[in-house]
């Protein structure tokens, strides 16, 4: 049987050696990307999420079983630099297997998001113009299949997908059609369901390229705040008392009042809360105490650990947070800073919480996991929170799903 890989690295003759397996990244990334799917969404699909998720993952790198895939990774033969690409190739094979099965739209969705997944998003109406007459994307197309022909039983067995052969065709303009009509009924259900399917390929696909092992969020203790400037107190005053006050007095009696709330009976319906008050009044704090409770409440009701992000809108005041944030989380979990100076290297090479996952990580795999939120606490900015909810762009897309099933501090809105 022939050895088909995803990587490689630098061999001492000029050419490349095979690193990992294709099958095995194909599967890691599957498994990856399952890991981080959050459980109680409202996003509907023709299928479970979880089976979507896992056939795009399963189709994203079936291109790479081509011959001048192969040969261009390995520098083990001619290749050519066209038919070397395989984004298209997975997902227009996943295309047939859906479109096959009744899923017209999710035929199109899984083919898109398997097209892009190394670049940023785009038109979909720009998908129309590969079904064109002439096409030359076909012709590539065609000639990638001839090169598995000989191979496609052992391709068959190690992806599981016994009826493989029926799905590699190119799509007809039928496709056409189908875009027309996700086009003439926009709805915004479509931009998240996409985003937060790409968000978990991608991440997933880049994670295991890398090695970098994902996070898993602890259950961080809900009174650290507490621990540190002292007991929740709900001292009561009149309005017409508050003005008297001193600042600690101040102080105390505002975060009662904030702490008060989480014994709301339908707390966890509310999905907004605002806190306005005077500055100085400790709302850095106040708000972290308020996220480790309610995270701590999510946790035992809804059975999952929500990540706490906190965002910022100047960088000259997220160093200040950042330490306040250290100093209460400590050792007891994983605080990451991430913003136009952030250091991967500083902040994910001593801390002992990390032991387990080694101390000389690559400073890619760093990089990696500080771009893809790998932790318990984000610290970042209003750019960077607003480029994640709101855009196409691949970079910033990786970590789009987490924004599922978290806790946002959106700090001086």
């Amino acid at each position: 049987m022939k050895s088909f890989y995803s990587h490689s690295k630098p061999a001492a003759d000029g050419t490349n050696t095979g690193t990992k397996f294709l099958i095995r990244h194909t599967k890691a990334v599957a498994e990856n990307a399952i890991s981080s799917l959050h459980t109680q969404l409202a996003l509907e699909t023709e299928r479970p999420l979880k089976e979507v998720i896992e056939q795009i993952c399963l189709y994203h790198d079936l291109g790479k079983y081509t011959s001048h895939f192969q040969n261009y990774l390995l520098k083990s033969g001619a290749f050519d630099v066209e038919l070397k690409q395989h984004a298209k190739f997975g997902g227009f094979a996943l295309y047939q297997k859906l479109l096959a099965a009744g899923f017209e739209k999710l035929a199109f969705w899984a083919a898109y998001l398997i097209i892009h997944h190394h670049k940023s998003l785009s038109n979909i109406n720009d998908l129309k113009e590969l079904v064109l007459e002439d096409s030359p994307d076909e012709l590539i197309f065609k000639r990638q299949a001839q090169t598995i022909t000989e191979h496609l039983a052992q391709i068959s067995q190690e992806t599981g997908e016994t009826e493989l052969a029926q799905y590699i065709n190119y799509p007809d303009k039928k496709l056409r059609k189908i875009v027309k009509a996700i086009e003439q009924k926009p709805d915004i259900h479509n931009y998240f369901l996409l985003n937060y399917l790409f968000s978990l390929l991608i991440e997933a696909d880049k994670l295991d390229a890398s090695d970098t092992i994902i996070y898993e969020r602890v259950r961080l203790p809900a009174l650290l705040v507490e621990k540190r400037v002292g007991e929740v107190q709900f001292p009561e005053y009149k309005s017409a008392e508050l003005p008297e006050l001193s600042q600690n007095e101040l102080r105390t009696y505002v975060r009662g009042v904030v702490m008060s709330h989480l014994n709301t009976a339908n707390i966890l319906t509310h999905r907004l809360f605002t806190l306005t008050a005077p500055t100085g009044i400790g709302k850095t704090l106040t708000a972290l105490d308020f996220a480790l409770r309610l995270k701590d409440n999510i946790k035992q009701s809804e059975g999952y650990e929500p990540q706490i992000i906190y965002a910022l809108p100047f960088i000259n005041i997220i160093e200040q947070a950042i330490s306040e944030y250290s100093r209460v989380i400590g050792e007891h979990g994983r605080v990451l800073a991430h913003y136009q100076y952030a250091d991967a290297l500083e902040q994910l090479s001593t801390r002992k919480s990390d032991a387990e996952d080694g101390e000389n990580r690559e400073w890619n795999q760093k990089t990696m996991l500080l771009d893809t939120w790998q932790s318990d606490i984000v610290i970042t900015t209003f750019v960077q929170f607003l480029q994640t909810l709101i855009g196409n762009r691949n970079k910033l897309l990786k970590k789009f799903h987490h924004i599922a099933g978290s806790i946002f501090i959106l700090d001086e809105v």
